[in-house]
This record gives C-alpha cells, structure tokens and sequence, in this order.
C-alpha cells in the first residue's frame, strides 16, 4: 500500500513525493490505522492506511480532527477501495483521502500550495502567542529543541496553535523545524533574536481598566514593575497584568468609572503575563508595553531595563 501511495501520489501531481513509516504513540481508539508521514507542495502531511473501513464519512471527519490535533498537520486518509457513495460523502464532508491507482482528494482547508506554510502571508505583526514564545526563548532558552507536544503543557497552547506559532516563526525567517516530530530550531540567540524579532513584537497591553480592588497576586506590569527593575519610583496606583479571562472574574477586577477612586489599574493582555515573570512581568514584555508611553522619565529607564538582562 506504501508504495502504491507513492506512485500514485507522484504520478498525479507531477512531482517527487515519499513517505516513511512510523509507529506513534497514541490512545487505543485511533490506532486502527497504519501511518506513515511525507510532504507535500509545501506542507507536512499525515497518511493514515484504513485497515477497516467500519467507520462513516462524519465519523472520519471527526477523527481527522483528533489527528491533527495529535500530530500537529493534516491527516490524510488511504483506502484500498471505496463505494461512490462513500467516496461522495468524505467529499461532502470535507475529508481528505486517496484511493491509490483511483482518486485523490485534497479539499482546499489543506492550504497545500507550492509555498512553505505562511510564506505568501507574512505578518508584520507577530500574533500575541508568537511573540510570548519568542520571549520566552529569550529570556529562559527553554522553546529550543521541543516540540509542540512538549510546549503544550509548558506554555498553554493547543498543539495547533503552536503549530501555526511555529509556522510563523518559520516564515519570518527566525527559526527552523528539524526532525520528526518537528522540533524548534531558533536561527540566532539572545540580543540577535531580539533585534530581529523587534519590529514585529507589539505591545503586549490590551486595554487598562481602572479597578476597585487591589489584586496583589497577581503580576506586578507597568511603572509598578518597572521600579522593581530600575530606580524609578513606583506610581501612587500599582498597575497589575492579567488575562482577558482573569478580568471578568470579579474577585480580580470591579471596573470603577472614576479612574481617581482607582486602588489599581488592571492591563489586560494579549498573552499570559506569568510567561517568564511571577511577581512582576518579564522585563522584555515591560519593555514592550512601555516604549510609546510618551513619559521621558520612563524612556531614559528603558535602556536600563533592557541593560539588566542576561543575554
């Protein structure tokens, strides 16, 4: 079947095309297939070999889902045969598959073209969870070499989110993916990565909100952190990080409409702001959400914050 797939895959589509089997380690309801692993016109690509075709079009749609959130690419599976009215279905719903030596079909929520992923589209503006992984490496070293499996647990984030991260930091000519599974390879370290990374990265801050309490377990951001960096002296009103979910709970943030009755300015941000910092946010986040601030005293502070770091 492997080598049917392989010239029939190449023979359609005009190109070189190969595949290798691998045995991964997945729960007992999705190992009634073989898989093996290729690329194709730009993408990685899981082919699942059906054993029994016992399931629906619905339910293949569903495991397909399962997959990618598994192996972190499309999956695409392979019959020895299939009714038209089966192959109908997987077409109606979507599903990718091949019938060597018959059909393949390859609906366009694929994105395969003859590009890397993202290369057509790169952002100038990284996405929140890009730039919190690029902080991240910079600061503790510890993205370089995982997986997305492996960040998953350490940073939150769905293995397809961080599959799209990792695309992206591809395209922005910042890191490669190496091996299988793929693992992030950072092109460049520390003050290089920054300076790179730099005219993509955004402020980190959402929106502020002035709030009736004083949530003092959470992070410490703004001047409030920034004078546990440098010598600045700290506002009269400490400023916190959090969530866009940790701000509707209400025993973190009561919204108060007079800023002047504030016991504390809430930032909400774009992405956790315990990323790197515990008691008070990461000095490169800080950086970020401060630079257009317009005050000169925190400007001449900058220079320091970013001094104090461990490159």
């Amino acid at each position: 079947m492997k080598q049917q797939l392989v010239e029939y895959v190449s023979k359609t589509l005009d190109r070189a095309f190969s595949v290798e089997a691998f045995r991964p380690d997945l729960p007992l309801h999705m190992l009634r297939y073989d898989f093996c692993r290729g690329r194709l016109l730009g993408r990685d690509l899981v082919f699942a070999v059906v054993r029994d075709d016992v399931q629906n079009a619905g339910e293949y749609g569903q495991m397909a889902k399962l997959l990618k959130d598994e192996f972190s690419c499309p999956v695409v599976f392979v019959f020895r045969s299939l009714a038209t009215a089966k192959r109908n279905s997987l077409i109606a719903h979507g599903v990718a598959f091949v019938v060597p030596r018959w059909q393949l079909f390859l609906p366009p929520n694929l994105h395969l073209n003859e590009k890397a992923p993202m290369e057509a589209e790169v952002r100038k503006v990284m996405r929140p969870a890009t730039q919190a992984l690029v902080i991240r490496q910079i600061e503790r070293g510890d993205i370089e070499g995982k997986t997305a499996g492996d960040l998953s647990p350490m940073l939150g984030y769905t293995k397809m989110t961080l599959s799209n991260i990792t695309s992206e930091l591809v395209a922005l000519g910042l890191a490669e993916l190496d091996g299988w599974p793929r693992k992030v390879s950072f092109k460049i370290k520390g003050r290089k990565l920054w300076d790179a990374a730099l005219p993509h990265f955004a402020s980190p801050v959402k929106m502020t909100i002035p709030n009736k309490l004083k949530p003092s377990r959470l992070c410490l951001a703004g001047i409030s952190a920034l004078s546990k960096y440098t010598m600045i002296s700290p506002d009269s009103v400490p400023v916190y990080a959090c969530t866009l979910k940790e701000s509707k709970d209400v025993g973190i943030c009561q919204r108060i409409a007079y800023e002047g009755d504030a016991r504390s300015r809430l930032q909400v941000w774009r992405y956790d702001p315990h990323i790197c910092g515990k008691d008070k946010v990461d000095r490169l986040s800080l950086y970020l959400s401060l630079r257009d601030c317009g005050d000169p005293r925190v400007a001449s502070e900058l220079d320091a914050l970013l001094e104090g770091m461990s490159w």
